[in-house]
């Protein structure tokens, strides 16, 4: 069963290409490899971000994200390739040399210590003058919203408190890049959404360059300027949120951020710019660049999909209504092909609520927002 919802759509460009090449590059990693054991975790990576950038790399486990975070940071050595960061190359030097700061899942305050002490510790491992210590400890616990808590101790906060702490810790040693590794995960919902908001305002503030590491897809639309999709030790697509979502340059892309309905086929008739693709659901168009007999699947994210008949540039469906499922606003319709095959839908409740059980409901979407990709 596919599952859909209707919710506000725009379009954005496609990256110039998967690394996001920038000449100017304030981080760039180049080349790089890594394997264990002889298993390749990363295989020539390159990835470049422009100083102040808040970047995600997004991927399922074991993709190489972290493996990739740990070699920007020092913490692992590297097979191959190089790492510069501001022009300076970072490759053989250890983590304690690089000015990089790292924020782990877990937020590993020192429990023996007061909130003012742990963001405090870095200032006094680099030796920074006594009297610049209390000032930049209290801006930076002021930035982060815990200067009612400076003198409490670190084991009596909450899961949320410390990961503020650490993020505090973190940025009181004016690192320049900061590496963040999946900080939110052990949080419940509400604290995790406050503090994606709250961190990315305060690193717009500081205009310092980050590196998230997610596997949360959602966590990374809101939070980046622009995400890296790794699968398999490589990067997919490195763009912009908008790009990454409303055009997926790889069929993995597609399937991991967001949901849509797909139709394997293949080109029946190709022009410039512009493919016709014929599935088992009937033939739609998309905007796309195939020769014709190219083994294709088309899709269609759900907020693109409307409850009408299709017009001229659009394509469409006809499916069968078999349960409409109330959820206050909106209602849950649950479609059915001719052969059975079923289709799940979001729509406002007030648009359901005229639609017939075992009654016809046509679906359409422009052709515009119709993606063609190769199948693999």
């Amino acid at each position: 069963m596919t599952s859909l919802s209707l919710v506000e759509n725009g379009r954005g460009a496609r990256a110039p290409s998967p690394a996001g090449h920038m000449p100017d590059a304030y981080l760039a990693v180049e080349r790089v490899t890594k394997s264990y054991r002889g298993v390749d975790v990363l295989s020539n990576l390159d990835l470049a971000v422009g100083q102040g950038e808040f970047v995600s790399l997004l991927g399922p486990s074991g993709c190489g994200k972290t493996t990739l975070l740990r070699l920007i940071a020092g913490l692992i050595g590297i097979d191959g390739g190089q790492v510069l960061l501001g022009g300076r190359e970072l490759t053989r030097l250890p983590a304690h040399r690089r000015n990089v700061g790292v924020v782990f899942q877990n937020y590993a305050p020192f429990p023996h210590l007061s909130v003012f002490d742990n963001v405090a510790f870095g200032l006094r491992a680099q030796r920074a003058a006594s009297e610049t210590i209390r000032p930049t400890v209290e801006r930076f616990l002021s930035l982060v919203q815990l200067s009612h808590l400076v003198d409490r101790s670190a084991k009596a906060l909450s899961g949320g408190q410390q990961q503020r702490v650490a993020v505090a810790r973190a940025l009181a040693v004016k690192p320049g890049l900061l590496l963040l590794d999946e900080p939110f995960s052990a949080l419940d919902r509400k604290l995790r959404e406050s503090m994606q908001i709250d961190l990315r305002m305060l690193l717009r503030e500081l205009g310092i360059t980050a590196i998230f590491v997610t596997h949360d897809q959602d966590e990374a639309l809101v939070m980046s300027d622009r995400i890296a999709v790794m699968n398999a030790g490589r990067i997919e697509q490195f763009a912009d949120p908008a790009t990454i979502y409303r055009r997926p340059a790889t069929p993995f892309v597609l399937d991991f951020v967001g949901s849509s309905t797909r139709f394997p086929g293949k080109v029946v008739d190709a022009k410039e710019g512009e493919v016709v693709v014929e599935t088992a659901r009937g033939r739609f168009r998309a905007p796309a660049n195939f020769i014709t007999g190219a083994s294709v699947f088309v899709a269609v994210r759900p907020e693109n999909i409307r409850l009408a008949p299709p017009g001229e540039d659009d394509s469409g469906l006809e499916l069968t209504l078999v349960e409409r499922i109330f959820l206050g606003p909106r209602s849950v319709l649950q479609l059915a092909f001719t052969d059975g095959e079923r289709l799940s839908i979001d729509v406002p409740a007030r648009l359901a609520e005229p639609l017939a059980i075992g009654g016809p409901v046509p679906l359409a979407w422009a052709v515009s927002d119709t993606l063609a990709l190769p199948v693999q």
